[in-house]
């Protein structure tokens, strides 16, 4: 394997190679390994600037971008290419970004303090699946619950993203106004094309094998052409913020939009300890054309309250500031939910319609500030609506829960439950 590892011994341009370690500017190869910053196998090296930004057009098969100072003495901020010059790359197998590379190891490796990473990593034209690894971590205490201290942002179109352990970091992943290449993207080079997930499934969502501590906007449809559907999206999330823009949702192989509360314990968590999320128009709140069409929406997490007889109250919420339409569709199993309070804002331009799902133990929803007529839970094409079930057996070990589900509509309207 052929490895370039980045020392920036003059300046912060890419194509020089007086840049690199071994003098030599990458090459494309099927084994090129290019090593931006530190990670556990390249922790000690001397890094004198870091990439201004620019594009690597050469092939290569696992770039690394760990904005860490490794073993290296030094506790000035890092930032890798800028809003206007991210670093680029469109003919890169994988991507990582942050120290991890295996076996939960990240050692002396961990994200700068306040780093800015800038990125616009495209899937690679008639060559393999293009995959951006997130599994970046700040130093423990640095970061609080909703306040990251690092950021990363984002702009392109690679074929999946995964993520692991992705603690006290500013994610956004913008809308590209122009491709690598200088034209005017189309709506498949904005946003992933399938899926975006954690690496692995893990027993517990909402546990701190996901998010911890983050702030992320996911808003890459704003553009002339648009961009990828949310699909397959799963956000496992604790202490997070999460803002969704988008206009066109579709349902993938297993989802089409997944979101987790924090995980219970034993202990009742505090309200800044839960998530907060939002879904919106990719255009400004109450200025939506239509309502967005939401095949699947799976809301929830774990809770081991329920063996315990205690009913807490919920600390992760989701605002829709939208008009929309759940379930009801030839895919997807509409609107699922318990452990999260639902508030629908009445700043929407248009009505909100559940037409299918499952509305479990512990849901709070409030429609209450919707005009009247403005919230249905009704699919009038099949006389059908959603289950519901305060109470079941769930969880890895069988464990129970129950608690009260409760739904506001808006005022004088009349409710009929079947």
């Amino acid at each position: 394997m052929a490895t370039y590892i980045w020392t920036g011994a003059i300046s912060g341009d890419i194509t020089a190679a007086a840049n690199w370690a071994s003098g030599v500017v990458p090459v494309s190869s099927p084994d090129t390994e290019v090593v931006i910053g530190h990670t556990p196998h390249f922790p000690d090296h001397t890094i004198t600037n870091w990439p201004s930004g620019g594009h690597f057009s050469v092939e290569i098969d696992h770039l690394h971008i760990a904005p860490s100072w490794g073993l290296q003495v030094n506790t000035s901020q890092i930032i890798i290419g800028s809003s206007s010059n991210p670093l680029k790359f469109s003919k890169t197998k994988r991507c990582t970004w942050g120290g991890w590379e295996s076996n939960w190891v990240w050692d002396d490796c961990m994200v700068g303090p306040n780093s800015e990473t800038y990125i616009h990593m495209e899937q690679w034209a008639d060559g393999p699946d293009s995959t951006l690894h997130i599994h970046g971590q700040t130093e423990e205490g640095t970061s609080s619950p909703h306040t990251p201290n690092a950021t990363l942002e984002i702009w392109g179109n690679p074929k999946k993203v995964r993520y692991t352990r992705v603690r006290g970091m500013k994610i956004t992943w913008n809308t590209a106004t122009s491709n690598i290449s200088g034209s005017t993207p189309t709506t498949a080079e904005n946003g992933p094309q399938t899926d975006f997930r954690p690496n692995a499934s893990v027993p517990w969502e909402g546990s701190g094998y996901g998010f911890i501590n983050c702030v992320i906007n996911l808003d890459w449809q704003t553009g002339t052409n648009g961009g990828n559907p949310i699909k397959d999206c799963v956000i496992d999330a604790k202490g997070s913020t999460v803002t969704i823009s988008a206009d066109t949702w579709s349902q993938g192989t297993s989802e089409c939009l997944k979101l987790s509360s924090t995980y219970e314990g034993n202990q009742a968590l505090t309200d800044t300890e839960g998530n907060t999320y939002t879904i919106k128009s990719s255009k400004s709140v109450g200025e939506e054309t239509a309502a967005v069409d939401i095949p699947t929406l799976d809301l929830g997490g774990y809770t081991y309250t329920g063996q315990l007889g205690v009913v807490w109250e919920n600390t992760t919420k989701l605002y829709i500031k939208t008009g929309v339409t759940i379930g009801g569709q030839a895919t997807g199993t509409g609107f699922n939910c318990n452990l999260f309070d639902i508030i629908f804002s009445s700043e929407a331009a248009k009505n909100v319609v559940i037409k299918s799902g499952t509305i479990k133990w512990r849901s709070r929803i409030d429609a209450s500030d919707l005009a009247p007529g403005g919230f249905k839970i009704l699919d009038n094409a099949t006389g059908g609506g959603v289950q519901l079930v305060p109470y079941e057996t769930y969880g890895p070990f069988g464990q129970y829960a129950t608690g009260p589900i409760k739904i506001k509509p808006p005022r004088y309207s009349n409710m009929r439950i079947a």
